[in-house]
Protein backbone atom coordinates (compact mmCIF):
# COMPACT_ATOMS: atom_id res chain seq x y z
CA UNK A 1 0.00 0.00 0.00
CA UNK A 2 2.83 2.48 1.27
CA UNK A 3 4.32 2.19 -2.57
CA UNK A 4 1.04 2.70 -4.30
CA UNK A 5 0.45 5.73 -2.72
CA UNK A 6 3.62 6.63 -3.29
CA UNK A 7 3.47 6.21 -6.94
CA UNK A 8 -0.46 8.00 -7.09
CA UNK A 9 1.33 11.20 -5.23
CA UNK A 10 3.75 10.99 -8.07
CA UNK A 11 1.67 11.01 -10.72
CA UNK A 12 -0.36 13.52 -9.25
CA UNK A 13 2.29 16.10 -8.84
CA UNK A 14 3.49 15.59 -12.33
CA UNK A 15 0.17 16.47 -13.84
CA UNK A 16 -0.55 19.66 -11.95
CA UNK A 17 2.88 20.59 -13.31
CA UNK A 18 1.95 20.22 -16.66
CA UNK A 19 -1.63 21.17 -16.24
CA UNK A 20 0.22 24.63 -15.16
CA UNK A 21 2.58 24.68 -17.73
CA UNK A 22 0.00 23.99 -20.14
CA UNK A 23 -2.44 26.77 -18.61
CA UNK A 24 0.44 29.23 -19.63
CA UNK A 25 -0.90 31.20 -22.50
CA UNK A 26 1.71 32.00 -25.59
CA UNK A 27 3.64 34.95 -25.12
CA UNK A 28 3.79 36.85 -28.14
CA UNK A 29 6.60 39.89 -28.87
CA UNK A 30 6.60 42.59 -25.89
CA UNK A 31 8.60 45.63 -26.38
CA UNK A 32 9.25 48.27 -23.55
CA UNK A 33 10.73 50.94 -23.22
CA UNK A 34 13.27 51.70 -20.66
CA UNK A 35 12.72 54.67 -18.32
CA UNK A 36 16.76 56.06 -19.29
CA UNK A 37 15.83 58.53 -21.26
CA UNK A 38 18.16 61.16 -22.15
CA UNK A 39 18.15 64.57 -23.82
CA UNK A 40 20.89 66.23 -25.16
CA UNK A 41 21.02 69.79 -26.89
CA UNK A 42 23.58 70.45 -29.27
CA UNK A 43 26.45 73.15 -29.23
CA UNK A 44 24.48 75.15 -32.04
CA UNK A 45 20.92 74.42 -30.52
CA UNK A 46 19.37 73.29 -33.87
CA UNK A 47 19.18 69.73 -32.72
CA UNK A 48 17.89 68.07 -29.27
CA UNK A 49 19.02 64.13 -29.72
CA UNK A 50 16.76 62.02 -27.10
CA UNK A 51 18.61 58.77 -26.81
CA UNK A 52 16.84 55.93 -25.15
CA UNK A 53 16.30 51.85 -24.84
CA UNK A 54 13.59 49.18 -25.72
CA UNK A 55 13.91 46.14 -25.09
CA UNK A 56 11.64 42.62 -26.39
CA UNK A 57 10.47 41.00 -23.11
CA UNK A 58 8.43 38.04 -25.12
CA UNK A 59 8.84 36.12 -28.27
CA UNK A 60 10.75 37.22 -31.67
CA UNK A 61 9.92 40.20 -33.45
CA UNK A 62 9.65 39.21 -36.79
CA UNK A 63 9.02 42.26 -38.82
CA UNK A 64 9.59 46.19 -38.26
CA UNK A 65 7.30 48.30 -36.30
CA UNK A 66 5.98 52.07 -36.14
CA UNK A 67 8.29 54.49 -34.01
CA UNK A 68 6.95 57.63 -33.27
CA UNK A 69 7.27 60.63 -31.27
CA UNK A 70 4.58 63.47 -30.32
CA UNK A 71 4.22 66.64 -29.25
CA UNK A 72 1.58 66.20 -26.25
CA UNK A 73 1.21 70.56 -26.90
CA UNK A 74 -0.47 70.13 -30.21
CA UNK A 75 -0.82 66.47 -30.48
CA UNK A 76 1.55 66.63 -34.06
CA UNK A 77 3.83 63.74 -34.76
CA UNK A 78 7.30 65.20 -34.58
CA UNK A 79 8.97 61.56 -35.94
CA UNK A 80 6.87 58.69 -37.99
CA UNK A 81 9.77 55.77 -38.85
CA UNK A 82 10.20 52.02 -38.31
CA UNK A 83 11.89 50.08 -35.76
CA UNK A 84 13.69 46.85 -36.85
CA UNK A 85 12.80 43.73 -34.97
CA UNK A 86 14.14 42.55 -31.73
CA UNK A 87 14.57 38.63 -30.60
CA UNK A 88 13.66 37.70 -27.09
CA UNK A 89 15.28 39.47 -24.67
CA UNK A 90 17.59 41.33 -27.18
CA UNK A 91 17.67 45.31 -25.77
CA UNK A 92 18.42 48.23 -28.32
CA UNK A 93 19.44 51.56 -27.83
CA UNK A 94 17.61 54.38 -30.02
CA UNK A 95 19.54 57.29 -30.87
CA UNK A 96 16.78 60.38 -32.19
CA UNK A 97 17.96 63.71 -33.25
CA UNK A 98 15.08 66.21 -33.74
CA UNK A 99 15.21 69.49 -34.83
CA UNK A 100 15.04 72.58 -32.60
CA UNK A 101 12.62 74.40 -35.32
CA UNK A 102 9.91 72.21 -35.02
CA UNK A 103 9.14 73.10 -31.38
CA UNK A 104 7.99 76.54 -29.86
CA UNK A 105 11.57 78.73 -28.55
CA UNK A 106 11.69 78.96 -24.92
CA UNK A 107 9.07 76.29 -24.41
CA UNK A 108 9.36 73.43 -22.22
CA UNK A 109 7.43 70.85 -24.84
CA UNK A 110 6.18 67.27 -23.75
CA UNK A 111 6.85 64.46 -25.73
CA UNK A 112 5.58 60.96 -25.47
CA UNK A 113 7.17 57.77 -27.26
CA UNK A 114 5.89 55.33 -29.26
CA UNK A 115 7.16 51.92 -30.44
CA UNK A 116 5.72 48.89 -31.32
CA UNK A 117 1.52 49.38 -31.54
CA UNK A 118 0.18 47.54 -33.89
CA UNK A 119 -1.67 44.64 -34.79
CA UNK A 120 0.48 42.31 -32.24
CA UNK A 121 0.31 44.77 -29.40
CA UNK A 122 -2.85 46.95 -29.75
CA UNK A 123 -3.11 50.15 -28.26
CA UNK A 124 -4.53 50.17 -24.76
CA UNK A 125 -3.96 47.02 -24.40
CA UNK A 126 -2.14 45.33 -20.99
CA UNK A 127 0.83 44.17 -23.32
CA UNK A 128 1.08 47.86 -24.78
CA UNK A 129 1.31 49.69 -21.74
CA UNK A 130 4.63 49.82 -21.47
CA UNK A 131 5.11 50.51 -25.02
CA UNK A 132 5.22 54.44 -24.53
CA UNK A 133 6.93 56.92 -22.68
CA UNK A 134 5.98 60.81 -21.75
CA UNK A 135 8.97 63.15 -21.10
CA UNK A 136 9.66 67.28 -21.64
CA UNK A 137 12.71 69.06 -23.43
CA UNK A 138 13.59 72.42 -22.58
CA UNK A 139 13.92 74.53 -25.76
CA UNK A 140 15.90 77.70 -25.84
CA UNK A 141 14.65 80.84 -27.06
CA UNK A 142 17.65 81.27 -29.49
CA UNK A 143 17.12 77.75 -30.95
CA UNK A 144 18.17 78.14 -35.13
CA UNK A 145 16.56 76.51 -37.89
CA UNK A 146 16.60 72.65 -38.13
CA UNK A 147 19.42 71.36 -40.91
CA UNK A 148 18.94 68.14 -42.03
CA UNK A 149 18.72 65.24 -39.07
CA UNK A 150 21.50 62.76 -38.99
CA UNK A 151 20.67 58.95 -40.29
CA UNK A 152 18.12 57.59 -37.10
CA UNK A 153 19.75 54.98 -35.57
CA UNK A 154 16.98 53.07 -34.80
CA UNK A 155 17.18 50.59 -37.68
CA UNK A 156 20.50 49.57 -36.85
CA UNK A 157 21.69 45.96 -36.45
CA UNK A 158 21.17 44.51 -33.89
CA UNK A 159 23.86 44.64 -30.76
CA UNK A 160 25.80 41.66 -30.92
CA UNK A 161 25.53 38.85 -28.04
CA UNK A 162 28.88 39.63 -26.61
CA UNK A 163 27.43 43.33 -25.69
CA UNK A 164 24.83 42.30 -23.44
CA UNK A 165 25.76 41.71 -19.94
CA UNK A 166 25.97 37.78 -18.71
CA UNK A 167 23.89 37.98 -15.53
CA UNK A 168 21.55 40.99 -14.93
CA UNK A 169 18.56 41.63 -12.67
CA UNK A 170 15.53 44.45 -12.89
CA UNK A 171 12.02 44.41 -12.03
CA UNK A 172 11.13 43.08 -15.51
CA UNK A 173 12.74 39.80 -15.21
CA UNK A 174 16.52 38.23 -15.26
CA UNK A 175 19.27 38.50 -18.54
CA UNK A 176 21.20 35.54 -18.54
CA UNK A 177 24.79 34.89 -20.54
CA UNK A 178 22.79 37.98 -23.04
CA UNK A 179 19.00 36.14 -23.20
CA UNK A 180 15.99 37.97 -21.42
CA UNK A 181 13.85 35.85 -19.87
CA UNK A 182 10.46 38.14 -18.42
CA UNK A 183 9.69 37.60 -14.89
CA UNK A 184 6.27 35.00 -15.52
CA UNK A 185 8.96 32.98 -17.36
CA UNK A 186 11.14 32.90 -14.68
CA UNK A 187 8.46 31.99 -12.27
CA UNK A 188 6.84 29.92 -14.64
CA UNK A 189 10.83 28.14 -14.53
CA UNK A 190 11.23 27.78 -11.36
CA UNK A 191 7.87 26.12 -10.98
CA UNK A 192 8.54 24.14 -13.41
CA UNK A 193 12.24 23.01 -12.05
CA UNK A 194 11.03 22.28 -8.37
CA UNK A 195 8.18 19.92 -9.61
CA UNK A 196 10.79 18.22 -11.87
CA UNK A 197 13.01 17.49 -9.01
CA UNK A 198 10.17 16.84 -6.54
CA UNK A 199 9.07 14.12 -8.79
CA UNK A 200 12.77 13.00 -9.58
CA UNK A 201 13.08 12.45 -6.03
CA UNK A 202 10.12 10.37 -5.84
CA UNK A 203 10.75 8.36 -8.75
CA UNK A 204 14.37 7.49 -6.81
CA UNK A 205 12.12 6.41 -3.86
CA UNK A 206 10.18 4.05 -6.00
CA UNK A 207 12.89 2.55 -7.63
CA UNK A 208 14.92 2.43 -4.08
CA UNK A 209 11.82 0.86 -2.67
CA UNK A 210 11.08 -1.83 -5.59
CA UNK A 211 14.20 -2.45 -6.65
CA UNK A 212 16.63 -1.80 -3.30
CA UNK A 213 18.39 -4.71 -2.16
CA UNK A 214 17.45 -4.86 2.33
CA UNK A 215 20.24 -5.90 4.12
CA UNK A 216 20.19 -9.17 5.67
CA UNK A 217 21.61 -11.37 7.79
CA UNK A 218 20.51 -14.75 7.32
CA UNK A 219 20.66 -18.28 8.82
CA UNK A 220 24.02 -19.82 8.61
CA UNK A 221 26.31 -22.43 9.19
CA UNK A 222 30.05 -22.43 9.20
CA UNK A 223 31.70 -25.18 6.40
CA UNK A 224 33.21 -26.97 9.13
CA UNK A 225 30.08 -27.71 11.27
CA UNK A 226 28.41 -29.59 8.57
CA UNK A 227 31.01 -32.23 8.90
CA UNK A 228 29.83 -35.51 11.14
CA UNK A 229 30.71 -35.63 14.03
CA UNK A 230 34.13 -37.63 15.11
CA UNK A 231 35.07 -39.44 17.54
CA UNK A 232 35.17 -37.41 21.18
CA UNK A 233 38.71 -39.23 22.62
CA UNK A 234 41.12 -38.82 19.28
CA UNK A 235 42.52 -35.70 19.06
CA UNK A 236 40.90 -34.82 15.97
CA UNK A 237 37.39 -35.11 17.81
CA UNK A 238 38.86 -32.92 20.80
CA UNK A 239 39.59 -30.04 17.64
CA UNK A 240 36.08 -30.37 16.78
CA UNK A 241 34.16 -29.59 20.28
CA UNK A 242 36.46 -26.89 20.33
CA UNK A 243 35.66 -25.32 17.25
CA UNK A 244 32.14 -24.08 18.17
CA UNK A 245 34.08 -22.47 21.05
CA UNK A 246 35.82 -20.36 19.21
CA UNK A 247 34.26 -17.09 18.85
CA UNK A 248 36.94 -14.52 17.54
CA UNK A 249 40.43 -13.94 17.13
CA UNK A 250 40.81 -12.27 20.37
CA UNK A 251 41.04 -13.75 23.92
CA UNK A 252 38.46 -12.22 25.95
CA UNK A 253 38.48 -15.07 28.81
CA UNK A 254 39.38 -13.96 32.53
CA UNK A 255 43.14 -14.61 32.91
CA UNK A 256 42.34 -17.60 35.64
CA UNK A 257 45.34 -20.49 36.00
CA UNK A 258 44.56 -23.42 33.71
CA UNK A 259 41.82 -21.46 31.92
CA UNK A 260 41.72 -22.16 28.11
CA UNK A 261 40.48 -20.60 25.83
CA UNK A 262 39.94 -21.34 21.64
CA UNK A 263 40.34 -18.30 19.31
CA UNK A 264 39.77 -18.16 15.48
CA UNK A 265 41.63 -16.39 13.07
CA UNK A 266 41.24 -16.03 9.13
CA UNK A 267 44.15 -15.97 6.70
CA UNK A 268 45.13 -15.80 3.38
CA UNK A 269 46.68 -18.78 1.72
CA UNK A 270 49.95 -16.96 2.70
CA UNK A 271 48.86 -16.62 6.30
CA UNK A 272 48.59 -12.37 6.27
CA UNK A 273 44.72 -12.01 8.86
CA UNK A 274 41.81 -11.09 7.04
CA UNK A 275 43.69 -10.85 3.50
CA UNK A 276 41.32 -11.53 0.61
CA UNK A 277 38.53 -11.75 2.85
CA UNK A 278 35.30 -9.18 2.14
CA UNK A 279 32.71 -7.99 5.35
CA UNK A 280 29.44 -9.30 4.18
CA UNK A 281 27.76 -8.57 7.30
CA UNK A 282 27.35 -6.28 10.82
CA UNK A 283 24.61 -7.32 13.17
CA UNK A 284 23.81 -6.22 17.09
CA UNK A 285 20.92 -8.06 19.17
CA UNK A 286 19.95 -7.68 22.73
CA UNK A 287 19.93 -11.45 24.42
CA UNK A 288 18.47 -12.51 28.21
CA UNK A 289 18.83 -16.20 29.30
CA UNK A 290 16.56 -17.63 26.73
CA UNK A 291 18.33 -16.04 23.72
CA UNK A 292 18.04 -13.51 21.79
CA UNK A 293 15.80 -10.91 21.23
CA UNK A 294 14.86 -10.92 17.80
CA UNK A 295 13.26 -7.36 17.91
CA UNK A 296 16.41 -5.69 19.02
CA UNK A 297 17.79 -7.10 16.05
CA UNK A 298 19.81 -4.37 13.70
CA UNK A 299 21.55 -4.70 10.64
CA UNK A 300 24.40 -2.40 8.82
CA UNK A 301 23.32 -1.21 5.69
CA UNK A 302 25.02 -2.09 2.66
CA UNK A 303 26.46 1.32 2.56
CA UNK A 304 28.44 1.00 5.91
CA UNK A 305 29.56 -2.36 4.70
CA UNK A 306 31.53 -0.97 1.53
CA UNK A 307 33.07 1.78 4.23
CA UNK A 308 34.23 -1.36 5.78
CA UNK A 309 35.88 -2.99 3.58
CA UNK A 310 37.27 -0.33 2.12
CA UNK A 311 38.46 0.56 5.36
CA UNK A 312 40.23 -3.38 5.30
CA UNK A 313 41.41 -2.94 2.00
CA UNK A 314 43.81 0.11 3.15
CA UNK A 315 44.40 -0.79 6.92
CA UNK A 316 47.84 -1.50 6.51
CA UNK A 317 48.52 2.07 5.08
CA UNK A 318 46.84 4.36 7.32
CA UNK A 319 48.48 5.46 10.49
CA UNK A 320 46.86 3.36 14.12
CA UNK A 321 45.50 6.91 14.94
CA UNK A 322 43.50 7.21 11.10
CA UNK A 323 42.26 3.58 11.30
CA UNK A 324 40.49 3.99 14.66
CA UNK A 325 39.16 7.69 13.59
CA UNK A 326 37.56 6.20 10.34
CA UNK A 327 36.15 3.08 11.94
CA UNK A 328 34.79 5.06 14.82
CA UNK A 329 33.02 7.14 12.41
CA UNK A 330 31.32 3.67 10.94
CA UNK A 331 30.55 2.70 14.58
CA UNK A 332 29.02 6.09 15.55
CA UNK A 333 26.21 6.10 12.31
CA UNK A 334 26.20 1.71 13.25
CA UNK A 335 25.10 2.79 16.70
CA UNK A 336 22.89 5.94 16.08
CA UNK A 337 20.48 3.32 14.29
CA UNK A 338 20.43 0.35 16.91
CA UNK A 339 20.07 2.65 19.50
CA UNK A 340 16.64 3.22 18.55
CA UNK A 341 15.86 -0.13 19.69
CA UNK A 342 17.27 0.44 23.33
CA UNK A 343 15.08 1.66 26.11
CA UNK A 344 15.14 2.08 29.43
CA UNK A 345 13.66 -1.30 30.04
CA UNK A 346 15.50 -3.55 28.01
CA UNK A 347 19.24 -1.39 28.41
CA UNK A 348 20.38 -3.70 31.18
CA UNK A 349 21.00 -6.56 28.55
CA UNK A 350 24.12 -7.52 26.96
CA UNK A 351 24.25 -6.85 23.19
CA UNK A 352 25.86 -9.87 20.57
CA UNK A 353 27.90 -8.34 17.98
CA UNK A 354 28.10 -10.43 14.82
CA UNK A 355 30.70 -9.94 11.76
CA UNK A 356 30.09 -12.02 9.31
CA UNK A 357 32.87 -12.15 6.65
CA UNK A 358 33.48 -14.41 3.43
CA UNK A 359 36.58 -15.42 0.60
CA UNK A 360 37.02 -17.20 -2.20
CA UNK A 361 37.49 -21.40 -1.74
CA UNK A 362 41.70 -21.76 -2.47
CA UNK A 363 42.21 -17.49 -1.42
CA UNK A 364 41.62 -18.09 2.22
CA UNK A 365 41.36 -20.67 5.17
CA UNK A 366 40.75 -20.77 8.75
CA UNK A 367 43.08 -21.32 11.54
CA UNK A 368 42.06 -22.58 15.00
CA UNK A 369 44.12 -21.69 18.07
CA UNK A 370 43.86 -23.38 21.96
CA UNK A 371 45.47 -20.93 25.05
CA UNK A 372 46.14 -22.40 28.17
CA UNK A 373 47.01 -19.60 31.16
CA UNK A 374 49.90 -20.61 32.22
CA UNK A 375 52.36 -19.06 34.83
CA UNK A 376 50.57 -15.29 34.12
CA UNK A 377 50.52 -15.56 31.17
CA UNK A 378 48.48 -17.15 27.97
CA UNK A 379 50.09 -20.63 25.90
CA UNK A 380 49.20 -21.81 23.07
CA UNK A 381 48.75 -25.67 23.44
CA UNK A 382 47.21 -26.53 19.90
CA UNK A 383 47.07 -25.00 16.28
CA UNK A 384 44.87 -26.87 13.33
CA UNK A 385 42.77 -25.99 10.24
CA UNK A 386 39.82 -27.63 10.44
CA UNK A 387 38.13 -30.19 7.85
CA UNK A 388 35.60 -28.73 5.73
CA UNK A 389 32.91 -29.64 3.60
CA UNK A 390 33.03 -27.07 0.46
CA UNK A 391 29.51 -26.94 -1.12
CA UNK A 392 30.24 -23.15 -2.94
CA UNK A 393 32.63 -21.27 -4.30
CA UNK A 394 32.43 -19.00 -1.14
CA UNK A 395 33.63 -19.91 2.19
CA UNK A 396 31.51 -17.87 5.21
CA UNK A 397 32.60 -16.93 8.66
CA UNK A 398 31.64 -15.29 11.71
CA UNK A 399 33.09 -13.78 15.12
CA UNK A 400 30.62 -12.61 17.85
CA UNK A 401 31.64 -10.45 20.58
CA UNK A 402 29.38 -9.67 23.92
CA UNK A 403 29.31 -5.69 24.58
CA UNK A 404 27.89 -5.65 28.48
CA UNK A 405 24.58 -4.01 29.03
CA UNK A 406 24.14 -0.67 30.89
CA UNK A 407 25.71 -1.08 34.37
CA UNK A 408 24.45 0.94 37.92
CA UNK A 409 24.64 4.02 37.71
CA UNK A 410 25.36 4.69 34.22
CA UNK A 411 23.20 6.86 32.34
CA UNK A 412 21.76 6.05 28.78
CA UNK A 413 23.61 8.82 27.46
CA UNK A 414 26.84 7.52 28.84
CA UNK A 415 26.28 4.38 27.61
CA UNK A 416 25.42 5.12 24.43
CA UNK A 417 28.37 6.73 24.28
CA UNK A 418 30.36 3.44 25.71
CA UNK A 419 28.84 1.39 23.35
CA UNK A 420 31.02 3.20 20.32
CA UNK A 421 34.15 3.22 22.63
CA UNK A 422 33.85 -0.88 22.96
CA UNK A 423 32.64 -1.69 19.96
CA UNK A 424 35.50 0.52 18.06
CA UNK A 425 38.10 -1.27 20.46
CA UNK A 426 36.50 -4.64 19.51
CA UNK A 427 36.27 -4.15 15.87
CA UNK A 428 39.80 -2.28 15.78
CA UNK A 429 41.77 -5.19 17.19
CA UNK A 430 40.07 -7.52 14.89
CA UNK A 431 40.91 -4.73 11.86
CA UNK A 432 44.10 -3.95 12.95
CA UNK A 433 47.47 -5.44 10.81
CA UNK A 434 49.66 -7.39 13.20
CA UNK A 435 53.58 -7.26 11.99
CA UNK A 436 56.21 -9.50 14.17
CA UNK A 437 58.52 -6.25 14.47
CA UNK A 438 56.07 -4.78 17.05
CA UNK A 439 57.27 -7.98 19.48
CA UNK A 440 60.58 -7.98 21.10
CA UNK A 441 63.09 -9.23 19.38
CA UNK A 442 64.33 -11.01 22.40
CA UNK A 443 61.03 -12.70 23.39
CA UNK A 444 60.19 -15.95 21.77
CA UNK A 445 57.36 -15.04 19.04
CA UNK A 446 53.87 -16.50 19.85
CA UNK A 447 51.61 -15.49 16.61
CA UNK A 448 48.31 -14.62 19.02
CA UNK A 449 46.22 -11.48 18.97
CA UNK A 450 46.04 -9.57 21.56
CA UNK A 451 43.67 -9.61 24.59
CA UNK A 452 40.37 -6.95 25.29
CA UNK A 453 41.53 -6.94 29.51
CA UNK A 454 44.25 -4.96 28.20
CA UNK A 455 46.74 -7.47 28.89
CA UNK A 456 50.16 -7.31 26.63
CA UNK A 457 50.43 -9.59 23.37
CA UNK A 458 51.15 -12.85 24.48
CA UNK A 459 55.01 -13.64 25.07
CA UNK A 460 55.99 -9.87 25.62
CA UNK A 461 58.25 -8.64 28.00
CA UNK A 462 55.76 -7.14 30.66
CA UNK A 463 54.43 -10.71 30.85
CA UNK A 464 57.74 -12.81 30.84
CA UNK A 465 58.13 -10.41 34.32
Amino acid sequence: MAKQAWIWLGVLLWGMVTAAAAQQPTISRDYAILPNIKTVLSADETLVTVEFTVRNSGADATAPTALRVINLLDNSTVHDGTFAPLRTGEARTVTLPLPTAKFPAGANVPLRIEVGIDDLEPANSVIALDNAFQFSVEIPLTAGAAPTPAPIVADAPPAQASDAPLFAVDESGVTLFGQFFPTEQVLIGVGVLAGALLLLWLFSVMIRLIFGTPPIFDLWQPPYAQMPPLDPNSLEGRRQAWQQHAQSPLILGAPQPNAVYAVKTLLNMEGAPLENWRVVGLRAMQYDNYGRVAQSQHIASNSLLKRMNALLKRRAKLKPEQLERQLRGIVQRFIKDFRKRITKQNAFLPIALDLRLDGKHGEVRILFELYQFQNGRWVRIDQWEPVMAILTRMIEEQFTYTVHGIRGGERLRDYHRRLVQDITWLLLETLRVRTPSSKPASVPQVDTPDTVTGMKPIGSAAQES
